[in-house]
């Protein structure tokens, strides 16, 4: 065991945002925050532009595509989770930004 302490767990509520029509796909944008508040507005903007720059690089099938996106504020960073269906395979994407600076998204 590692003396890490681990934090126990608390329970956070998700706020749907919008749905998202971008580059074809159809995504389900939620939220989520320490502080159990709606996710900051610039947070969102700033993860929507992000969303739009980096559709065209995600695989996709004929048609529109479907997928949802989680967005987290937390402690250190803004994570933005992407989760897309390809016919029956999910295939998930991390990307992150930091608190102070939510258009600055990485991989």
């Amino acid at each position: 065991m590692s003396g890490i302490p681990i934090e126990p767990y608390a329970k956070r509520n998700t706020f749907p945002i919008e749905v998202l029509n971008v580059d074809r796909w159809l995504l389900k944008l939620y939220g989520i925050t320490l502080q159990n508040q709606p996710v900051d507005r610039t947070i969102v903007e700033a993860a929507k532009s992000y969303v739009s720059d980096v559709a065209g690089d995600w695989p996709r099938g004929a048609g529109h595509c479907y997928g949802f996106v989680t967005l987290h504020t937390g402690e250190e960073a803004n994570w933005l989770l992407v989760d897309l269906w390809k016919a029956d395979i999910l295939h998930h994407f991390l990307y992150r930004s930091l608190i102070d600076q939510p258009r600055t998204h990485a991989r």
